[in-house]
């Protein structure tokens, strides 16, 4: 698997745990966390994640609109993404918009 893109509601890099994709380039990540309730993933699971499949990404997307300035720092710190040609991080879900469209 060259590409792969994990959404959900509840955090889906829980996901990697199970996984090792060594071919794996491109990692989309979607963590919609509508309710404080559900707690932030953990960064480290990405590099463990990367570690354990010796995989080379050339591109890394999250989308979590919560994602602050703390949760930036943490990713900063993670050394596989030294590597990755094309990092974007967007912080508004397409939900958003679209609500935004739908509303009065």
């Amino acid at each position: 698997m060259v590409r792969l893109k994990l959404t959900g509601v509840e955090d889906p890099i829980d996901l990697l745990d199970k996984l090792s994709l060594p071919n794996l380039k491109d990692l989309e990540i979607g963590v919609d966390h509508p309710f404080p309730r559900y707690p932030a993933h953990k960064p480290q699971a990405l590099q463990d994640f990367v570690e354990r499949s010796r995989c080379r990404l050339s591109c890394f997307k999250i989308v979590e609109p919560r994602f602050t300035n703390e949760r930036m720092k943490e990713y900063h710190s993670l050394s596989f993404l030294r590597d990755v040609e094309f990092v974007a991080v967007l912080r508004k879900s397409v939900q958003d918009d679209l609500w935004k469209c739908l509303s009065p």
